[in-house]
């Protein structure tokens, strides 16, 4: 039936018979990535610590082709997998997680913490308002040294490099040379 593999859904597929509600959902799940998210997030048969790791939240609302370079899940995306989260796991911080292996040598139930790297505006912006509406904490890793001004990120600097090329000089035939 129409797409009852999502992985083999693709775009400008064309199919005999026109589909129904529940294929339009399950692609799109696909096609939004919450397949991939669902099956990340497996509850474990042992009590272990999941740790998701983002660095970076954006707003809705940007083209999506904006977003898929990116890689950054948007506001309401995020949201979704906090909830999908939280059905699965306790959520607790990463400190918490280390207190009670700690205390008592193992994890009470399964677990997941979620973490921030670099410290950009959107975990305070986006990311803890969205926590906070569903009770979770989470668990921010900042670059003292960026922040203090004693190095910039070689994200960063490549960004800069690209911006201040000559552009004509990066096709494709211009590389092979």
């Amino acid at each position: 039936s129409w797409a009852s593999q999502p992985h083999d859904a693709e775009i400008g597929e064309t199919h005999d018979t026109m589909p129904g509600p529940k294929d339009i959902v399950k692609s799109l799940f696909y096609h939004l990535g919450i397949y991939d998210f669902l099956a990340g997030i497996r509850k474990p048969e042992e009590n272990r610590l999941l740790v998701l790791m983002y660095h970076d939240i954006v707003e809705d609302g940007l083209p999506s082709k904006t977003r898929s370079a990116t890689g950054k899940p948007t506001r309401s995306q995020f949201s979704t997998q906090v909830k999908m989260l939280k059905d699965r796991y306790r959520v607790i911080t990463v400190e918490e997680a280390v207190a009670e292996v700690k205390a008592t040598g193992r994890l009470s139930e399964p677990t997941a913490a979620i973490t921030f790297d670099d410290g950009y505006m959107s975990t305070y912006e986006i990311a803890f308002p969205v926590m906070k509406d569903h009770g979770v904490s989470g668990t921010v890793y900042l670059p003292t040294r960026w922040i203090s001004g004693e190095m910039e990120p070689w994200w960063l600097i490549l960004a800069d490099m690209a911006r201040q090329c000559d552009r004509s000089r990066l096709g494709r035939d211009k590389l092979r040379a």
